[in-house]
């Protein structure tokens, strides 16, 4: 999946950006259900044969009620049914309360020594 510009409608930003050995997934302003399930498109649109590991970022802060929860288990459907390996990092605490703890990393294990550098955000 190549990196699109055009995936940044709504409250919430969504930028996925894909190589041969990694792919980064960064999210910004508010976090709600519909960023959630354009979390779950974006992984699910991704092949074992199309990419690497799997960083995703979240760096919003403004959280919608009930968005942790349907991220919760999104991330634990994911994990179980995945073809790549992936790590998250949210900056907002209330947001990393929900990731589940084999999938949180605070630093990535993949691209960079910190999120910023591994999952800068876009320009």
């Amino acid at each position: 999946m190549a990196a699109d510009p055009d995936f940044l409608t709504g409250d919430a930003g969504l930028r996925v950006s894909s190589s041969p050995s990694l792919t980064r997934i960064f999210v910004s302003g508010r976090f709600g259900h519909d960023a959630v399930r354009r979390i779950d498109d974006a992984l699910g649109g991704l092949t074992r044969s199309s990419s690497g590991p799997v960083l995703l970022r979240i760096t919003s802060r403004e959280v919608e009620f009930g968005a942790g929860d349907e991220l919760r288990e999104v991330l634990a459907r994911r994990r179980r049914t995945a073809e790549q390996r992936f790590a998250v990092w949210a900056d907002e605490p209330l947001i990393r309360r929900f990731i589940p703890l084999a999938l949180l990393h605070n630093t990535p294990p993949y691209g960079g020594l910190s999120w910023d550098a591994a999952v800068p955000a876009p320009p």
